[in-house]
């Protein structure tokens, strides 16, 4: 009798190229993100303040649980994520990074002063990295590199808008920094992902 591999035919494993390796590291990067939500980020008035106290810095921490669930959900499907889910992370992600843009524009042309600086200098931060994230709309681009590009530019723009915030507040208290860690380590997952991507023929 012929040895049997030991493998099943029946149930072929992923490409080693389409394993979502930057789905571990995004998923905490993005539950961290979240969490940092209920952590006290500033100091107002001598007063820790944490995020949900000001519901309009919310949208960065929301963007964290969501593709926290999204990466979730390519780690439990591995190779077989649907182009839907990687579709919803990008749509998610560029509406995040326009909104955060246009709020902030907004808030600087209506009220120009001193204060205003650091938000200034966010938006100048933000202008590269939003360029990079419309080169993903390219033609020709799969679902899977634009929604990993959205990951780590969007991170970038969430880490440099949390740097400001600290440097325009009274005091930075740990849930900042580690606001920043999330984003970080969300981009990481990013960029590791993207290379998977290019090495699958997705550029």
């Amino acid at each position: 009798m012929e040895a049997r591999n030991a493998e099943s035919p029946g149930e072929p494993r992923p490409p080693a190229g389409k394993r979502p390796w930057g789905s571990f590291f995004v998923l905490p990067g993005g539950a961290l993100l979240a969490l940092c939500f209920f952590l006290p980020a500033v100091r107002t008035c001598g007063t820790p303040t944490c995020p949900y106290e000001a519901p309009g810095v919310a949208p960065p921490y929301a963007w964290g649980l969501l593709i926290a669930i999204g990466a979730f959900l390519r780690i439990i499907l591995r190779a077989r994520t649907p182009k839907a889910v990687d579709a919803a992370q990008f749509i998610i992600s560029t509406a995040l990074a326009l909104a955060g843009a246009v709020f902030y524009a907004i808030g600087v042309f209506e009220e120009f002063d001193e204060d205003t600086v650091p938000y200034i200098a966010a938006i100048a931060a933000w202008l590269p990295l939003a360029a990079l994230l419309a080169t993903a709309l390219r033609r020709g681009r799969s679902w899977r590199l634009r929604a990993a590009r959205s990951l780590w530019t969007v991170a970038a723009m969430c880490a440099a808008w949390f740097v400001f915030m600290g440097i325009d507040s009274e005091s930075t208290m740990y849930g900042l920094w580690l606001s920043v860690a999330g984003a970080a380590v969300i981009a990481a997952g990013g960029v590791a992902d993207e290379v998977a991507a290019r090495k699958d023929g997705g550029s």
